[in-house]
């Protein structure tokens, strides 16, 4: 069996290591998925050496957007730490823009960036202010 490599160094030494995603954990058994995508995560010290938390089960969410205009499409929120190149959607034929994004549950905000500039999405079903005057998108994903 093939090792995935190692994730980077985080910029900011963490008081405590972050949760392993799609890696086996360094002790304890190997998690078993018969099918989709799951996070494991390390208990925390309290819970004994080698403790595994229970599995999350990632959600594939889709993002999209319709502008046959545009050259160049990112969906930019929490869940790539506001990184405006980090989530590309892919155009069709149509100018129909794409991209499906795998998350844990939780509650999200974003927006996109359109050739370059922040625009609201949509298709939001829920928004809330943000700090520099505009309205972000909020994702909930449920479990």
């Amino acid at each position: 069996m093939k090792k995935r490599p190692s994730a980077p160094p985080a910029s900011k030494p963490a008081a405590r290591p972050r949760p392993a995603i799609g890696r086996k954990p360094a002790e304890g058994p190997a998690p078993v998925v018969a099918a989709g995508v799951m996070v494991v995560t390390v208990a925390s010290d309290a819970d004994g050496p080698g403790a595994v938390a229970p599995p999350v089960e990632l959600q594939r969410v889709r993002f999209g957007y319709f502008n046959p205009d545009a050259r160049e499409v990112f969906v930019v929120g929490s869940f790539n730490d506001w990184d405006p190149r980090a989530t590309p959607l892919r155009r069709d034929p149509l100018g129909d823009w794409s991209v499906d994004v795998e998350l844990p549950p939780g509650e999200y905000r974003y927006r996109l960036m359109v050739d370059g500039e922040w625009r609201d999405d949509p298709s939001a079903q829920q928004t809330a202010q943000n700090p520099f005057g505009g309205y972000d998108a909020v994702l909930v994903v449920s479990g």
